[in-house]
């Protein structure tokens, strides 16, 4: 069984939550380990659904754990959604002063930055690294195009068959720690 270890991370970014047969709903989240100020990526993380809401820029303390066999990525790491605690904020500057300063320090280290896509997809290749911030250069150019019509008709069809399945357990029940 993998060593599960309480660890404090800064949440920095949370993917729009995905209907999940397993969890119901679940949002894969980034953050950094405080203590080491590494990447990490917690999933299943059930935003929507935890005792208190967790936002981008909270400090949460939780127990977590790597686990290969689902996922083996060195940033990856599991959760138990019950163990989840804030603990602090670092400060957006909405409504408080901007700590801007500490977070430049956590995120925009020379270890998480990346010149180019294709200088982290190097450093993917060669040690698995799966997470990092690339800085744009200047010039580039972004385009947005709607998703086809068959992407919305498979989300509909998943969202009927989550609602169907029900639970017999329990309304709340998502993903706890002895869950494997």
């Amino acid at each position: 069984m993998p060593e599960r270890v309480r660890r404090e991370i800064l949440i920095t970014a949370m993917t729009y939550p995905e209907l999940s047969t397993k969890y119901r709903e679940s949002a894969c989240t980034g953050g950094v380990f405080m203590d080491t100020q590494e990447w990490c990526r917690i999933y299943p993380m059930p935003i929507r659904y935890l005792a208190e809401r967790v936002h981008r820029w909270d400090v949460i303390s939780a127990t977590v754990w790597q686990d290969p066999s689902k996922d083996s990525r060195p940033e990856s790491w599991r959760v138990d959604a019950d163990s989840i605690k804030a603990v602090g904020k670092i400060s957006t500057g909405r409504g408080h002063p901007p700590t801007w300063e500490r977070r430049h320090q956590l995120l925009l280290s020379p270890e998480r930055c990346f010149e180019s896509i294709e200088r982290l997809q190097e450093c993917q290749k060669s040690v698995g690294t799966s997470l990092g911030l690339i800085i744009p250069r200047e010039g580039g150019r972004v385009s947005i195009e709607p998703r086809p019509a068959a992407d919305e008709k498979a989300w509909q069809d998943k969202l009927h068959l989550v609602i169907d399945q029900g639970d017999l357990i329990n309304d709340n029940y998502f993903f706890r720690a002895d869950d494997n």
